[in-house]
């Protein structure tokens, strides 16, 4: 049955437009995650035929069958108590006749326990809309860039670039409106067409990719929650990473039901905390004897879930885990960074117990660096800049305790945080060079919602200083937007990132680069790239990167992946 009153109402949504509060709304398609975001407090949740491509795995919409729209609608209806449920007509369940959208539509409210249908198309689209209004079922309408219609626009591309085609969508709207819409979707136009409709409309705009000006906004949950493994829009913020975590979490089962660790004790064992080098050797060679492969996270404690995310792909992709604590006194360019660097082995400890670790390795200084030890290792080129220039002998200092480490826990694979990309770049040409037997493993960077990336040194950041931090992600993201959109100069690009970076002026800027995968500074972008950038909020000092293809690579990459701009 459809919902009533148990919660949100479609006249609610007008009265949001003429209180200026937006509308939330995301697709869902089955009963958990309907239930989920309806506790999140999401007011609509679109039953989208976007679920031929997550759910279904096609290239387009177009073979989603009202049949299918149903089973997922009726799900939706039994996980959601307050939002408004609203169901996408599919494609030729409504083209034919109004009469048949009619019963279409019905099934969908009387069936599928919608509340509402959506209709895609503009003034073709208006008897539909007019017959399902008189019957009393209420239509959100969807112009611009029309899934259904892929194939009569020329491809996944934006409408409404050209005055025609602007007005043309204006045309559009005011008919739908006409028509008895109680709402409408903007999907890929210029953010000024979309304000201007907006403007127009006595009805609630809810855009996709339309700019912020809309009444409310629309994303695909898989999308904003990282589970759909294709091509994401670019116009798409990703809120979580979920599929990074059900991936990890399959490893982590596949991992202990191999080991025979599940079935099993509920609750992880506390680790066994080593701190000798000759313990560590004993324990990890005990492991190998075992037919166990080693994993290694080497840290310097202060552990967040930057070093969770190290730990959990260890564990799901090794049998024997170890991640090394040391505060390592030799990559410390100033004594007072080292002496300020504190950690509490307790948390530190009971966090890797949480994930898993099977061994914590805790050597002092002493330990690790005997009186008289003059060796050091270093990997030239790709520790000249960025940081190496500003933080001299750095990477010497890394270089050195990581090949040690490497010695020490003979592992197997040794995991490291794409947030210390050059810290990557040296460990790998280190391993390279010096043939040690052991995969690298790079890591994704893990942020906070707001962008920020997490680093131990954040906690050093005052309140104000908190608030302003994720600037930096922000201003690195409209670099890589630049790129995106076609700019192959880095000159370009920096200017972009510095532009962003000028709202907070509290920020001092150490660089900002365009580097290729060596680290190394390029003048024109004509492959993949990262921007690199370190700055000062105070005295704390931040760096971060984003890895960055430019438009034509990205074009040639999404061929095959049409899924480029949905709804």
């Amino acid at each position: 049955m459809p919902q009533l009153s148990t919660g949100i109402r479609i006249p609610d949504l007008a009265k949001y437009k003429a209180e200026g509060r937006k509308i939330t709304m995301l697709t869902a398609y089955d009963a958990s995650m309907a239930k989920l975001l309806d506790e999140a407090g999401i007011d609509v949740l679109l039953v989208g035929d976007s679920l031929g491509m997550v759910i279904m795995g096609h290239d387009t919409t177009i073979p989603v069958t009202l049949e299918a729209i149903l089973h997922h609608s009726r799900a939706v209806a039994k996980g959601a108590t307050r939002a408004v449920i609203v169901a996408d007509m599919p494609f030729l369940t409504y083209q034919v006749s109004a009469e048949e959208a009619l019963r279409n539509a019905g099934r969908l409210i009387q069936e599928g326990g919608a509340a509402a249908v959506k209709i895609e198309g503009g003034i073709a689209a208006v008897p539909a809309v007019q017959r399902l209004v008189a019957a009393g079922i209420p239509v959100m309408g969807h112009v611009g860039l029309t899934p259904q219609f892929v194939h009569g626009l020329g491809g996944f591309r934006a409408v409404g670039k050209t005055e025609d085609e602007a007005q043309a969508l204006m045309r559009d709207a005011r008919a739908l409106e006409e028509a008895g819409a109680f709402s409408l979707v903007l999907e890929c136009i210029p953010s000024r067409v979309a304000e201007a409709i907006t403007r127009e409309l006595r009805i609630p705009t809810i855009g996709i990719g339309s700019g912020p000006a809309c009444d409310g906004q629309v994303l695909v949950s898989y999308d904003a929650l990282g589970l759909y493994p294709g091509f994401t829009p670019k116009f798409v913020k990703r809120y979580a990473e979920l599929g990074v975590e059900l991936t990890r979490a399959a490893r982590g089962y596949a991992a202990d039901v191999r080991a025979g660790r599940f079935p099993g004790k509920t609750a992880p064992a506390m680790p066994e905390l080593v701190a000798t080098v000759s313990g560590m050797r004993e324990l990890t060679a005990k492991a190998r004897r075992e037919g166990r492969s080693v994993g290694l996270v080497p840290t310097m404690g202060a552990l967040h879930e930057g070093h969770g995310a190290l730990m959990d792909r260890a564990r799901g992709e090794t049998d024997f885990l170890v991640v090394s604590i040391f505060v390592n006194p030799t990559q410390f360019d100033r004594q007072d960074d080292y002496r300020a660097y504190t950690i509490n082995l307790d948390a530190d400890i009971e966090m890797c117990r949480r994930h898993g670790v099977d061994a914590v390795f805790a050597p002092s200084a002493a330990e690790m660096y005997k009186p008289g030890a003059r060796t050091y290792v270093e990997a030239p080129g790709v520790s000249d800049l960025l940081c190496g220039q500003f933080r001299p002998g750095h990477f010497r200092g890394v270089a050195t305790v990581v090949a040690k480490l490497l010695n020490i826990a003979a592992p197997d694979r040794a995991y490291f945080g794409e947030k210390d990309a050059q810290q990557l770049a040296v460990i790998e040409q280190m391993v390279s060079d010096l043939n040690f037997p052991v995969k690298v493993v790079p890591v994704a960077t893990v942020r906070e919602a707001d962008g920020l990336a997490l680093s131990s040194r954040n906690r050093r950041l005052s309140t104000e200083e908190r608030r302003i931090a994720p600037v930096l992600y922000r201003s690195l993201e409209a670099g890589r937007e630049r790129i995106a959109g076609g700019e192959t100069r880095a000159a370009k690009v920096k200017e972009a990132v510095l532009r962003q970076l000028a709202e907070a002026p509290a920020v001092r800027v150490e660089y900002i680069e365009v580097v290729d995968a060596a680290m190394q500074p390029v003048a024109e972008i004509t492959g993949a790239v990262r921007i690199a950038a370190a700055v000062w909020l105070g005295s704390t000092r931040l760096i971060d990167n984003v890895p960055c293809e430019p438009a034509l690579a990205a074009l040639a990459g999404s061929a095959s992946q049409p899924h480029r701009m949905r709804e």
